[in-house]
């Protein structure tokens, strides 16, 4: 393989025959939130520390997306120029109201916040502070048919002391600001422990919470409806994971399409993976949503939680045709018309929905029919968020997120030659290991198994700088090349976590300056490093085998990264030469003298 030759794919959810599989993204979009604006479709996830923050995300066809915008680039708070694990942007809320996007989210020791758009893809409002609040999180914003606007939120028991709870309240029409002192209008201590990611709608005369409870890793997804939006509300539990190997399933949002079907967007906990997301078929019946397929063996009536029910719905044959499900040995329309089904799809004997019990995930299903699947404009290359770059774009890829809010003078594009300059700048003040750099730059696992491959070149590097490639999470590992006296560089595998000295975990002295970095994933994340002197022809494994961590709230990232580790070293180099110990953004880009790292490429092929 040649660095230079970089593949534009990755985890591909639709099969091509009218039907997708789970998990629709296999990255860690965490808590989305979704909307339908005209049969077009964006969604929005947690970014927590990483910068620029709020990703966005479209589709046509609510199975194939890519990323097309962040809502804030960074974030001008107190102290988030350095690195604040776990905290930052959690999860947000997007909405259509009025003819604007607007997004709220909160941070969970600032408080709540809301940004707008009247273009998705173009430039949002910086974050407006809606109220200052410690532990308020998870907020959804509603607008009533009367005009009145409301929002309703979850707490953070590590920040507020409180936990189980939704608080609601009256909001200004504009959402700038929160008009009352709010109230508790639903406890789940006993039936809904762990209560968060509330989501507001109204259908049918009915207000409706939807909201995951059980802890992120072993819960449900639970919805709330009265006919006041002060409730009392009722509650069923539609989602959980019963039989599947699909933990956790919950924490998302639906919508209706204009062909009339609901659908139901959440993620799973998936360890170094993250939280990826899943799509589910759902279905009203008594005014109930209705999500997933029949468990296996299930009866009876349902009760107050969701048990399953008796007399179920789509029974895998031809006829049953309310959300275009095909039974056994039938593909999904081709013709695109509805009630048409073909042969082909072996897998969707499960295509059953339940009558009114707690639903289980689906591994395989027919595509939502949409607007695009309808008039057949969706088929083609499939889109997915994007993951390979070869920096021959004047800026850079969506994909791409630093570990604090970015500066500019850490990195410089240079389309022509198809690589990215980073350059080796001290760490911050307090800094002390690369767990805690804030110039990493990092993108999330793609896929259950994959290469991450870059080539690396040194220039002008002093013996304190470092670069190479990452895996970060709650233990960092990098392998970092740094230069020798003879010319030549020595490769370290270096592993770093919080409170720890980075330590080095293997060595090897190469005849080279420049070299190919890669590391290899496979599921349920073990990683191997190895390197290259031959362009990419042949490689080499170096160091320990390791196995990824989770990060704080977060999956494992991927990425590179260049940085001077002995302050005192560049310092008295910097006043030797007579310029200033951190380059300004001008002597950065231009200067001749300040140790930089130029990547070739960096290309993620999915094994």
């Amino acid at each position: 393989m040649r660095i230079h030759e970089i593949s534009p794919r990755g985890w591909v959810p639709d099969q091509g025959d009218g039907t997708y599989r789970n998990p629709i993204i296999f990255a860690d979009y965490s808590d989305p939130d979704i909307i339908a604006v005209h049969d077009e479709f964006y969604m929005v996830s947690s970014s927590f520390n990483h910068m620029p923050g709020l990703p966005l995300l479209h589709s046509r066809d609510l199975v194939n997306w890519t990323i097309i915008n962040h809502v804030v680039p960074s974030f001008d708070w107190p102290g988030y120029d350095r690195v604040q694990h776990g905290k930052g942007v959690w999860a947000p809320s997007l909405r259509y109201h009025d003819g604007k996007f607007l997004v709220f989210f909160s941070t969970p020791d600032e408080g709540i916040f809301m940004c707008q758009a009247a273009d998705p893809f173009g430039k949002w409002t910086v974050p407006h502070l809606v109220r200052a609040a410690k532990g308020w999180i998870d907020p959804c914003p509603f607008w009533d048919e009367d005009g009145r606007a409301y929002l309703v939120h979850a707490f953070a028991f590590s920040r507020s002391g409180r936990k189980h709870l939704l608080q609601l309240f009256r909001m200004a029409p504009d959402g700038t600001r929160l008009l009352d002192e709010g109230r508790i209008i639903i406890d789940g201590t006993v039936d809904h422990p762990t209560l968060e990611g509330p989501k507001l709608y109204k259908r049918g005369g009915y207000y409706y919470i939807f909201a995951p409870a059980g802890g992120v890793e072993n819960g449900w997804q639970s919805v709330f409806r009265a006919k006041s939006i002060d409730g009392p509300y009722d509650d069923k539990i539609v989602l959980h994971q019963g039989e599947t190997d699909i933990n956790g399933p919950h924490q998302g949002g639906y919508v209706e399409l204009e062909s009339g079907e609901s659908w139901f967007v959440h993620f799973q906990d998936k360890g170094a993976y993250g939280r990826i997301v899943h799509l589910q078929p759902m279905r009203w019946v008594d005014d109930w949503p209705v999500m997933g397929r029949v468990s296996p063996g299930s009866g009876g009536e349902s009760g107050k939680n969701g048990e399953a029910g008796e007399g179920e719905l789509g029974d895998g044959v031809p006829g049953t045709r309310e959300l275009g499900e095909c039974g056994l040995g039938e593909r999904a329309p081709v013709d695109r018309e509805i009630g048409e089904c073909g042969p082909g799809a072996r897998e969707l004997s499960e295509n059953k929905l339940h009558k009114s019990g707690p639903g289980e995930p689906v591994d395989r299903w027919s595509k939502p029919r949409t607007r695009a699947a309808l008039s057949g404009s969706g088929d083609g290359n499939p889109d997915i968020p994007q993951t390979s770059d070869d920096f021959r774009s004047a800026t850079l890829g969506l994909q791409w997120q630093w570990q604090a809010n970015p500066r500019a003078e850490w990195f410089k594009l240079q389309p022509e030659a198809g690589s990215l300059r980073l350059y080796a700048l001290p760490l911050p003040d307090g800094c002390e290991r690369l767990y805690d750099t804030p110039q990493l730059l990092l993108q999330k696992f793609p896929a259950p198994a994959f290469n991450a491959t870059t080539q690396l070149t040194l220039e002008r590097f002093t013996p304190g700088s470092r670069a190479g490639l990452v895996v970060f999470g709650r233990q960092a590992m990098a392998l970092l090349l740094r230069p020798l006296e003879d010319g030549g560089g020595l490769l370290e595998q270096v592993a770093s976590e919080s409170g720890q000295p980075d330590a080095i975990v293997g060595a090897v002295a190469v005849n080279s300056a420049e070299v190919v970095l890669q590391v290899a994933v496979q599921e349920p994340g073990n990683c191997r490093f190895r390197y290259s002197l031959d362009g990419g022809r042949q490689f080499t494994d170096i160091g320990e085998p390791f196995i990824a961590e989770k990060g704080v709230w977060v999956g494992a990232k991927v990425g590179i990264c260049a940085f001077e580790e002995d302050r005192t070293s560049r310092s008295s180099q910097a006043s030797r030469e007579g310029r200033p110990a951190v380059p300004s953004r001008t002597a950065c880009s231009d200067s001749g003298s300040t140790p930089c790292a130029d990547f070739k490429g960096f290309d993620i092929r999915v094994i």
